[in-house]
């Protein structure tokens, strides 16, 4: 997986260059050996699962399921986390016929999700032995004159790195519907509540982030680094950019369906309302 999307240089401006002649940030990165923007990660996966349909009554049926999935990710240097062994996964279904032509229905589930190897990769790519990234504002000495690249290879000012959490897992869901589905003039029709909530989603958190400025006020690059826990020194860093699982999401959901079949016609409408939230999440 090669990666150096900022390897040319990119100017930043607050709209188009004819407006805002002037850039307000600068962005390169510099791989200091060739080795450094390539990585090769490796991930390995099992999973097993059982289930099992109980008739309680002639009318009544229960789903049980189990499923456990583990995941070994290797080859990655900087990557510390164990792997995640607590990945057991119940799942609970039941179905009820109380009327002829009428079915009421339900079920719970939990699902961990695998990790996604392109954060995974950036520990590695944008770690401390990493690629240098460097974001430069106009006052710095080192801002290049547009449409100019930076040129430099050694004396680099502080930089952003990516590190990893060490209790980084996988992340998981909680899945719920309820609903009923009902059969008449040669039609069905449905309705079924979703629910979803979002565990431990992979996050990106700048672990040494300057204090929050109160807006309308503005401030300059160089006060708001001297807000920073560990301030930022020539060959240090500024952004610590800690992968996590402080991700969350919610949503809910309303599904109505109609469908009918006439001979080799088959109809059906749909209809999905929905709210969908989510707090720090990326790629989950």
């Amino acid at each position: 997986n090669p990666s150096m999307g900022y390897g040319r240089g990119a100017y930043y401006f607050a709209g188009a260059p004819v407006q805002f002649p002037q850039p307000y940030l600068y962005f390169q990165s510099f791989a200091p050996t060739p080795d450094t923007a390539f990585a090769d990660p490796r991930s390995t996966s099992a999973f097993m699962f059982v289930q099992d349909d109980y008739r309680l009554t002639g009318t009544t049926t229960l789903n049980l399921g189990l499923r456990y999935d583990i995941e070994s990710i290797s080859n990655v240097r900087n990557y510390t986390a164990s792997t995640d062994l607590n990945n057991v996964q119940p799942r609970f279904g039941i179905a009820w016929r109380p009327l002829d032509r009428t079915i009421i229905r339900g079920g719970v589930g939990l699902y961990t999700q695998q990790h996604l190897l392109y954060y995974i990769n950036r520990v590695q790519l944008e770690g401390a032995d990493g690629l240098v990234n460097l974001v430069l504002a106009p006052d710095s000495p080192l801002f290049p004159r547009f449409p100019n690249t930076l040129q430099i290879t050694s004396g680099f000012p502080a930089r952003d790195i990516q590190v990893l959490d060490r209790d980084f897992r996988n992340p998981y869901s909680v899945q719920a519907t309820a609903g009923f589905e009902r059969t008449m003039f040669n039609m069905t029709i449905a309705a079924d509540y979703v629910y979803l909530n979002g565990h431990d989603l992979m996050s990106l958190v700048d672990a040494n982030a300057p204090i929050s400025n109160i807006k309308p006020a503005t401030r300059s690059v160089g006060a708001a680094d001297a807000t920073r826990p560990i301030f930022p020194i020539a060959g240090g860093f500024r952004n610590l950019v800690t992968l996590g699982n402080l991700g969350r999401s919610w949503y809910h959901a309303l599904q109505v369906k109609a469908d009918r079949s006439t001979g080799s016609l088959h109809a059906m409408a749909s209809y999905t309302l929905a709210d969908a939230q989510d707090m720090l999440n990326m790629g989950g």
